[in-house]
Order: C-alpha cells, then sequence, then structure tokens
C-alpha cells in the first residue's frame, strides 16, 4: 500500500502534465502523466530521478504550449489531483495489480 502525491502538475485546455510520487514506507517511484484529462499516459521515471517541483513546473507548461500549438494561448492551470493520481492509481492497478490510496 502507498500514497499518491502531485509534485508538479499544469493543465492548458484538455491537455495536462503532471509528476506524481508513489510513497510507500522507505520507497518512493516517480511517474510521468502526460496527454489529455480523458486519456492521460503515465510512464515510470527512472528510480533516481532527483525532484525538482520548480524545473518540473517549467518544463511541463513549455511541453503542453508546444503541443497546444495555436490553441496554447490559454491560461495554465493546475490540473485535477483526483485526474493525474487517478491515471497513475489506474496504471499500477493493471500493470502491476498493486492497489494504491
Amino acid at each position: 500500500m502507498g500514497k499518491l502525491l502531485m509534485v508538479a502538475g499544469r493543465q492548458i485546455g484538455d491537455r495536462i502534465g503532471a509528476y506524481v510520487v508513489l510513497s510507500a514506507g522507505r520507497m518512493s517511484r516517480v511517474f510521468s502523466v502526460r496527454g489529455t484529462a480523458s486519456a492521460p499516459t503515465v510512464t515510470e521515471l527512472p528510480a533516481a530521478t532527483t525532484i525538482d517541483m520548480r524545473r518540473f513546473e517549467g518544463e511541463l507548461e513549455k511541453d503542453l504550449r508546444a503541443e497546444a500549438g495555436d490553441a496554447g494561448g490559454g491560461a495554465a492551470t493546475r490540473p485535477a489531483d483526483a485526474v493525474v493520481c487517478g491515471a497513475v492509481k489506474a496504471h499500477l492497478k493493471t500493470s502491476e495489480s498493486l492497489d494504491v490510496d
């Protein structure tokens, strides 16, 4: 069992980008969530990833603006924790049969 925490996230329109940490006792894992709010893609980062929230936020906003193209002029907001953490929770359940909070 573990807990999920979004440490950085940006949303522009329907496009989201976020980094989520799974903390389980003495172990932590970091996941990247990208795509649309309705169909996000989750990937795990390497074990030795250093968490720099300011850098993560800047990279997310830059990437989302590039993906949005002409439609990327809107304000960047923080996506809902339930959306990004829910995506990681579903990914872990499907790929590892792991239940997390």
